[in-house]
């Protein structure tokens, strides 16, 4: 149910004096659950602006998704997350637009002037944080299922500068501002997926159908290196993978 409103069917309709027995009280049934994730569009539409506002010209690596802040799924579970019919809609007195989302719970908010004028909310199907939404640096496959590691590189370099950028006064900016980055996150429709490179496999830390790529310095500097996927891939971010962590 869109609108995510929790509806309560409440009847114990007794009449006095009635002959015969009484029917027994009709049962609560839950629909749904208030979300306390929903978000006013307005508000958190300019802050998506705003933080795009830093990106680097074009052409450049890196591009903003956002992405649900779950907070009934952990780990590997957010990123098999799949909406179904809906995740996230905008939802007003005339509006009802349903926002496009990848597996993973990525989404970006589109541009509806009139979800302003009608102080619309966004409001999602699975359960999330108040007043919150993650950012999500995606990176743009090149040719032939590959990614040059030396894009892999200038990736990092364009989250870092785009993060001096945030001035330190928004604080609804802070965990971007201070997010770090330590590797390639590559994420397959199956689990066999893996990364190459000059055609031999790379050590990677499994999270289910996800390989991380912990970035090499000196793999960065040999500028004809390509990060291959083998597997059909679904989505390409940086992530940061646990120091405690090994790689397998």
């Amino acid at each position: 149910m869109r609108r995510l409103a929790c509806f309560a069917l409440l009847a114990a309709l007794v009449h006095a004096g009635a002959a015969g027995g009484e029917a027994p009280p009709a049962p609560i049934f839950i629909n749904a659950r208030i979300n306390p994730g929903n978000l006013p569009y307005a508000d958190f539409y300019a802050t998506q602006q705003l933080l795009r506002s830093y990106l680097p010209a074009e052409p450049r690596v890196i591009d903003l998704r956002l992405r649900l802040s779950f907070t009934e799924l952990a780990g590997e579970q957010r990123d098999e997350y799949a909406a179904g019919d809906w995740g996230v809609a905008i939802v007003g007195d005339t509006v009802d637009h349903t926002v496009a989302m990848a597996k993973g719970g990525y989404f970006l908010l589109p541009d509806l002037p009139r979800a302003v004028d009608e102080h619309a909310t966004v409001m999602f199907k699975t359960q999330t944080r108040k007043n919150y939404v993650e950012a999500a640096w995606m990176l743009k496959e090149g040719p032939g299922n590959t990614l040059a590691y030396a894009d892999f590189a200038r990736a990092l370099d364009e989250v870092a500068a785009l993060q001096k950028k945030i001035p330190w006064y928004r604080p609804e900016l802070r965990d971007e501002r201070l997010a770090r980055f330590d590797a390639l996150k590559a994420c397959f429709a199956d689990a066999g997926g893996r990364m190459e490179i000059d055609g031999k496999p790379v050590p990677t830390t499994r999270r289910g159908r996800c390989a991380l790529l912990r970035f090499d310095p000196a793999q960065a500097g040999k500028h004809a290196s390509a990060i291959a996927f083998v597997g059909k891939l679904e989505n390409l971010s940086l992530g940061l993978i646990d120091p405690a962590s090994p790689a397998q």
